[in-house]
């Protein structure tokens, strides 16, 4: 399949195997047909590049489908696909999800292998923000892919243990505190919000706390400074790894 990551230069780019998260699902069954569209370089919250055009909203195409695996959201809203995977080192699976009105997970860290992931992690950093993970139009098939993805490790993750949520406390915040480069949260999110805290409470019994995290307002600038954390060293030590993503970019 072409495997272009939104890039010109890399517009007839045919990817020689399987990535690893691939293989596995192929390997239960699954059939891939499709690599969705994505942003530039899978690093922006819009799905737009210059091989294949705008990612627009099924559901309004004056809107567009989040990224930066948003031709993922899209197709799957538009019930062109059951499920699906993405890729998120700063919310491309959760923003292109919200986006469409699917279900998706981020997993954590080093439980789905990155093996075929292009852009290439360069730094240690990078490689443990960077996720695979599935994103499907029902939340109960997420369990499923997410077992298939984590192979081996699926037992370390306890996946099927019956959860019980009265012993959970719960933690939530309704914005992140008045942000650079974040949108106000919506009213409708804020109810939705609210209308979850009250059935927790009231239905669940549950321990339920509105947090306070000052420096959560910096959460975009924090993140841009853990993804140039000892880049430039990491260039300077690992040519050949620079070297193999300069030239599949230019």
């Amino acid at each position: 399949m072409l495997h272009t990551a939104g890039l010109y230069e890399r517009r007839f780019h045919r990817a020689e195997k399987d990535a690893e998260a691939i293989a596995l699902m192929r390997r239960a069954g699954a059939i891939p047909f499709a690599l969705t569209n994505v942003s530039e370089v899978c690093m922006w919250w819009e799905s737009n590049n210059t091989v294949h055009g705008r990612s627009r909203n099924p559901y309004d195409t004056n809107r567009i489908v989040g990224g930066s695996s948003g031709g993922e959201g899209c197709i799957q809203a538009a019930a062109a696909s059951p499920l699906g995977l993405g890729s998120d080192i700063g919310g491309s699976i959760r923003m292109p999800c919200f986006f469409n009105g699917i279900f998706g997970h981020k997993p954590s860290k080093f439980v789905v292998s990155n093996d075929g992931q292009f852009p290439i992690p360069f730094t240690e950093e990078q490689n443990s923000f960077l996720g695979i993970g599935p994103m499907a139009r029902y939340a109960e098939d997420l369990k499923l892919v997410l077992k298939i993805l984590t192979a081996e490790k699926a037992d370390l993750l306890k996946l099927d243990e019956p959860v019980d949520l009265q012993k959970l406390k719960f933690f939530y915040k309704e914005s992140d505190g008045g942000g650079r480069l974040v949108s106000s949260v919506d009213e409708d999110v804020t109810k939705g919000i609210h209308q979850v805290v009250g059935y927790l409470k009231n239905k669940l019994k549950v321990h339920v706390e509105e947090v306070q995290l000052p420096q959560f307002r910096q959460s975009a600038t924090i993140w841009f400074a853990n993804m140039k954390r000892r880049f430039w060293l990491q260039i300077r030590t690992s040519t050949g790894k620079f070297e193999e993503c300069h030239q599949s970019i230019f």
